[in-house]
């Protein structure tokens, strides 16, 4: 889903704050499995625009029966990982996630 030929903003952050208007951003989305896919397909009606890369962690699937502090980790590595695949936003759609990490991945 990532073009070729994107204008990349070159900012590496976990929030839209350095995001400038005009910017084609890469938007890293990530979830603990596929039911991400349709705040994806939200994103991509709404910002048709910039690109994306989906992670699914179904791997380690499901989250809610992990402690906090996995959750917490597992959440910032993957969040690092699609800052070193050079995403400048993410979008967390995991509600667990979202919940037990959103301190660790700000």
């Amino acid at each position: 889903m990532v073009s070729q030929d994107r204008q990349h903003s070159g900012h590496d952050c976990l929030s839209t704050q350095s995001l400038w208007i005009n910017d084609l951003a890469l938007i890293g989305v990530f979830d603990s499995g596929v039911g991400g896919l349709s705040i994806l397909d939200e994103a991509l009606h709404q910002l048709p625009e910039h690109d994306y890369i989906y992670l699914a962690d179904s791997a380690n699937a499901p989250y809610g029966e992990k402690s906090s502090e996995w959750i917490s980790a597992r959440s910032l590595a993957l969040c690092r990982h699609l800052v070193r695949e050079g995403c400048d936003a993410i979008v967390v759609a995991c509600n667990t996630a979202t919940a037990e990490a959103r301190y660790v991945v700000t």
